[in-house]
């Protein structure tokens, strides 16, 4: 039996392997899913222990990029997207070989594009500077033409982003289309997103500002539609199969969750 897995530290909240294991099931493939939440150093030894392909979440997206420097695999291949943030979501082994891809960036892509179809997307709030904000930046930066606004605890602006201090993020709020809720913070209100589209990358539990702006009508999509994404890209890069609309509503099904429309 082949093993993949989430690499982090907490995951216990993830729904991956509920998701990976019923597209192995439902495909008749002779795999399973595990989580691994581990230290930084037993990352190497699982890489060689024989898996499959790995996940990587918070706070390892960069690490096996980092990795790749001092040579410890006989091979490694990246994609553009990898070359561009240095950020890695998902590991694919093939005989000691790495195939290291960002799945990141499909997801928010079509999770941005969904909102586009709602409202004329102009101005982006992206709140935060980790890991998975390279990925954002990237897909907006390259693929929607769109002032980028970045607001984070550090004041350490994207280029090319205009730079909000953390304290003037909710008066930038009220003026832009779109905010993107990039950060860890799930069960405090980390902006009032007024009239804006909201695009938050956690989950479970839906975060206060998902339910505030549910409540007040705002275009939103949630973790969980980001996680679906990510989940597409990469059972077709591990296992080179497609899933149909119908494997996707069966993703928000096995979730208990209606498809954002």
């Amino acid at each position: 039996m082949d093993v993949y897995g989430l690499v982090g530290k907490p995951i216990s909240h993830s729904f991956s392997s509920k998701i990976y294991n019923f597209l192995f099931d439902e495909f008749n493939i002779d795999a399973v899913y595990r989580n691994f939440e581990c230290e930084e150093r037993d990352i190497l030894p699982l890489i060689n222990s024989g898996v499959k392909g790995l996940n990587f979440t918070a706070p390892y997206k960069n690490l096996i990029y980092d990795l790749m420097k001092i040579n410890l695999f006989s091979k490694e291949f990246i994609n553009t997207v990898v070359a561009h943030t240095h950020v890695v979501n998902i590991l694919k082994i093939i005989n000691n070989e790495l195939y290291l891809n960002n799945s990141d960036i499909y997801a928010i892509i079509e999770c941005i594009d969904k909102i586009t179809e709602k409202i004329d997307l102009k101005t982006i709030l992206i709140l935060g500077n980790g890991d998975t904000c390279k990925s954002i930046y990237f897909a907006l930066f390259y693929y929607f033409n769109c002032t980028i606004y970045n607001s984070n605890r550090s004041n350490k602006a994207f280029e090319k982003c205009v730079m909000i201090d953390w304290n003037d993020r909710e008066d930038c709020a009220k003026k832009v289309d779109l905010i993107i809720n990039a950060t860890s913070v799930k069960d405090e209100l980390i902006i009032n997103p007024f009239g804006a589209a909201v695009f938050d990358i956690n989950y479970n539990p839906e975060t206060t500002l998902i339910k505030l702006a549910r409540e007040n009508g705002n275009i939103i999509s949630r973790g969980e539609d980001m996680l679906i994404n990510q989940a597409i890209s990469n059972f077709n890069i591990w296992c080179n199969i497609s899933l149909s609309d119908n494997d996707v509503m069966a993703l928000y099904d096995l979730l208990s969750l209606e498809k954002n429309p």
